[in-house]
This record gives C-alpha cells, sequence and structure tokens, in this order.
C-alpha cells in the first residue's frame, strides 16, 4: 500500500486462536461462523506492519517472538514467523531504524530482544507510551524477563529507548498518537500525505526515567 511515497507492508508473526470466552463470557460463535471457522475458534494474525519512508524503515509491532503461550481452549499464540516476514521484503534487522511498539503486551514486543537480552534490531530506536513503560517495565504487569531486562539495559545505554508522552512526528507523515485504555500507554500509528503542524509544533518525548 502507498501513501503518497510512504511504502506500508502487513505481516505477521504468527496466529492467534480464540475461543468465543477470550472475547467474553456470555461470548458465542451462533452467528458469527464468518470469525469462528474452526472447531467453534477464531484464527487471528498477530499482525505487524513495515513502513517505509524515504530514509526510514519502521516496524510497528515486534510480534510474539519465537514462543508458544499455550492457555488452552481460551487462548493459543504461536509466533516465530516475523524474521522470515521482513526477509521476504527484503529486510535484514539492522536495516531497520525505527520499532514502534503499539503496547507492551507480549505478542507486540517479543521479538525487541533474544533471551540475553540482546537487541534483534541493533541499530533501531525504539518507540512507546511512556505509560507503558511504568506499567510493564517499572509495574506490576506481566512480562518475559529477557524483555524487562533489554529494556532497562537499553535505558542505561544511550538514546536508543522513545517514550512517546504526546502525539509525536517520528518522520515525515508518520504520527504516533496516544490511544490509552488498552493499555495505560498505548499509541496508534497515523500515516498521512502531510505532517500535521499541530503535532509537530507539539512533539513529546522522554527518555526512561524520572519526568
Amino acid at each position: 500500500m502507498l501513501i503518497g511515497d510512504i511504502d506500508i507492508h502487513p505481516f505477521t508473526d504468527g496466529v492467534f486462536r480464540a475461543s468465543p470466552a477470550y472475547f467474553g463470557d456470555h461470548a458465542r460463535p451462533d452467528g458469527h461462523e464468518d470469525l469462528f471457522t474452526r472447531h467453534g475458534m477464531a484464527w487471528l494474525p498477530i499482525g505487524c506492519f513495515l513502513v517505509r519512508t524515504r530514509d526510514r524503515t519502521i516496524l510497528v509491532d515486534a510480534g510474539m517472538g519465537p514462543d508458544i503461550a499455550d492457555a488452552s481452549p481460551r487462548r493459543l499464540l504461536i509466533g516465530g514467523q516475523l524474521p522470515l516476514g521482513l526477509r521476504a521484503l527484503g529486510v535484514a534487522p539492522a536495516d531497520v531504524t525505527d520499532v514502534v511498539c503499539t503496547h507492551l503486551h507480549s505478542d507486540h514486543c517479543g521479538w525487541l530482544f533474544d533471551t540475553d537480552a540482546v537487541p534483534m534490531f541493533p541499530d533501531a530506536t525504539i518507540w512507546f507510551g511512556a505509560g507503558d513503560w511504568d506499567h510493564f517495565v517499572e509495574g506490576p504487569a506481566a512480562m518475559r524477563e529477557h524483555i524487562r531486562h533489554g529494556l532497562l539495559a537499553a535505558s542505561q545505554s544511550g538514546d536508543r529507548l522513545r517514550l512517546v508522552s504526546g502525539d509525536t512526528t517520528i518522520a515525515p507523515g508518520v504520527t504516533l498518537t496516544l490511544t490509552p485504555g488498552h493499555t495505560p500507554g498505548h499509541v496508534c500509528v497515523i500515516v498521512s500525505l502531510r505532517r500535521p503542524a499541530r503535532v509537530a509544533a507539539r512533539r513529546r518525548d522522554r527518555l526512561p526515567g524520572p519526568a
């Protein structure tokens, strides 16, 4: 998909199989057979996007990682496909200039670091909502330990982390806007033909640590 000269490619890190109960105690597949297509389950992608501008290669969401989260029958998540998806697009990990995590649930940040907390995208700046740092990294919410350790190490080693606390343009035509709710720091990515002047004027981001 092209928006002006910005190229967007959707791809997937794996599959998320969900029972009706995942969507609520009273949810039923009846009347939604187009969604619950096999054995009464919904089969959803663990979605990622690659956004290419003239000089930036931006990964939106870092998938599940090479992991399985099995809480059957309610839900099952199987990751592991993100590197293959990038390779199919002709992108190596070192080509990625920015990684945007819309939030820090495990199926959106799983490829940020390997199990030794080494960055998977060695030259990338990592962007996410400041509220998620407080909630996941320094707070009580569940997070894989190697991801937490990687983020903490990155916060001490330079300017690789950018914690967004207001609408922020990260590249011409690519803007992050805060949409808290699903998580405290949830952000959405807006790709547009023109850089919004009001957002450019209000750009606010911070490094981890005290405000």
